[in-house]
Formats: C-alpha cells, structure tokens, sequence
C-alpha cells in the first residue's frame, strides 16, 4: 500500500489490486502522513538563490483559480503561501495561512526561507513590504503585464508547483476543510 500511495495510485486502484478495503488504505494513507512533521521541513533558498513566491486559495473545497484582493474577505476562504527555488523545483514549501497580509508573509519567509535568498513573486502588495523586512532583494513579475517582466524573469516554476498542486486536488473533487493541511503534506511529501 505504501509504495503505491508513493507511486501515485488512488485508494480505488489500491482495493482493486490488493483486494484491501478503501477504507484501509485511507488509514494508512493518513497514518503515513500524520508521520510528517512539516515543521521539519528545511529552509530554502540560500545566499544569490532566487526563491519564487506566490499564493493561491480555496473557498468551499474548490480552488479559486484567479485569487483577486476581493475575496480576501470572504468567509471560508483559505489562503496557501508556497515557495520554489528557482532551478531546483523539489526545494520548495507550502504552507496555509489566514490571510496573505505583510505580516503573514514576513513570518512565512522567517520560518522557511534562508536569508540572502532574492525573492521573485507576482505583484501582490503584500511582498514587497515583507521582503524588504526580511531584508532581501526582492523581484517583481506583475501578471497583469504578462509572465515576464522587463528583465525577462519569470515565475514560471512557482506557478508550475500550483498546476501540479492543483490538478492533484481537483482528482479528489475537493476536500473538507480540515483535510487540506493532510493533502498539502501528502504532496510534498510525494514531491
């Protein structure tokens, strides 16, 4: 069961080829998972390393694919901050949080980026402030102007961790709100 959770398969293929109940393998599924300690999950980044940032949310067990800043107060909306480094696409974090305010995403670069890292994000406001606190040099790609700035920097593989996030839990057809945190461990425990 292990190695086909690892190797991608769902728990309706596991019952089929193990002859186990689903059930079962959701328990052992969340066993394993439970086994994750994401505050052990290293920082990233390093000194000259660029670390793209970016956040997306859900509301009503459904990805909102476009978060605008009207929905920041919307109620059962729940935001995920994430983070890549840039060239080596398994350094990466995701975290839920209650908001993507300054203050939120300071604490998020505190907890899970090195300092020196260059931070590469879209052009929410809420980075900028938290990235020049944190003290690092920080790069703009505004989405409204396109994927690429001036510079011809991208956040292409910050936003290719969301595609692949994101197709995973649009298989599962939502999720409760309390199941998140286990999917977003699973994830990156997979990844």
């Amino acid at each position: 069961i292990i190695f086909m959770l690892v190797a991608g398969f769902d728990t309706v293929q596991i019952d089929m080829h193990l002859s186990t109940t689903i059930r079962t393998a959701y328990k052992i599924r969340d066993k394993l998972v439970e086994c994750i300690d994401m505050e052990t999950i290293p920082r990233i980044g390093g000194e000259g390393q660029i670390v793209q940032l970016d956040e997306t949310a859900i509301c009503r067990g459904r990805i909102i694919s476009n978060p605008s800043s009207e929905i920041d107060d919307i109620p059962g909306v729940q935001w995920i901050i994430g983070g890549v480094v840039t060239g080596y696409p398994f350094e990466c974090f995701m975290v839920l949080v209650p908001n993507r305010t300054a203050a939120t995403v300071l604490g998020i670069l505190e907890r899970y980026v090195m300092q020196g890292s260059v931070l590469r994000s879209d052009g929410h406001r809420s980075y900028p402030p938290a990235a020049s606190n944190f003290g690092s040099i920080h790069q703009v790609v505004p989405h409204v102007e396109g994927f690429r700035n001036q510079e011809g920097q991208t956040t292409n593989e910050i936003e290719g961790l969301w595609a692949s996030f994101k197709h995973k839990y649009k298989a599962r057809n939502g999720l409760l709100k309390e199941r998140i945190p286990y999917f977003i461990s699973e994830f990156l425990w997979k990844k």
